[in-house]
């Protein structure tokens, strides 16, 4: 034994993969409500509980589109996720309904692009980890790695997310450019969680 604590099971799937249930009739309603362009190839998963992806593909989620996501991602979207190096399976579905609101603020009511260095004064990105009870150092979860909360004495207006988002990461499926353009703006697909900085 190595006194480690081992965590118990059900906590340590906590924000893992665990397969997706995607449909055809979910990538249709995508194209039909033209959160995806029609450019965008798009792959559904089969029975891996992980991604398994192919050559130059991506790793989005339904429950992401669902809340104000859309394909090509907005330059802010792509920026927020280089300036922290996260990959989209970093932020749990709420995590997008608190991006889209703040994108709709900026834009719809203050004229402005949104950018990271705005975002930053009225948010900040909070760990989530496996819990392990007994360890100082946790592992951060695979999925949902990066919460969205709003700093102290934030007047930016408080944005509750949809409970039935739980389970989102299940909702994953592939998507890959076209030949001779980028219809996606999302960056090359990392399994890992985010390394700290």
């Amino acid at each position: 034994m190595s006194g480690r604590n081992t965590p118990d099971p059900a906590e340590a799937s906590r924000g893992g993969w665990e397969g997706s249930d995607v449909e055809q009739d979910d990538l249709d309603w995508l194209l039909k409500t033209r959160r995806i362009t029609a450019e965008v190839i798009c792959r559904l998963p089969g029975k891996e509980l992980e991604p398994d992806l192919e050559e130059g593909e991506r790793v989005v989620f339904l429950a992401h589109f669902q809340r104000g996501f859309g394909l090509p991602a907005s330059p802010f979207f792509r920026a927020f996720l280089d300036k922290f190096g996260l990959q989209p399976h970093h932020l749990p579905a709420n995590a997008i309904t608190s991006l889209s609101a703040f994108t709709s603020f900026m834009e719809g009511y203050l004229g402005l692009w949104p950018t990271v260095p705005a975002w930053a004064k009225y948010f900040r990105l909070r760990k989530q980890t496996i819990p392990n009870k007994g360890e100082v150092d946790k592992d951060m979860t695979a999925c949902g790695a990066a919460s969205i909360t709003p700093r102290r004495h934030s007047i930016f207006p408080r944005i509750t997310g949809l409970e039935s988002c739980r389970k989102w990461q299940r909702s994953f499926f592939y998507v890959r450019n076209p030949a001779d353009r980028d219809v996606l703006n999302l960056p090359a697909f990392n399994i890992l969680p985010p390394q700290p900085s």
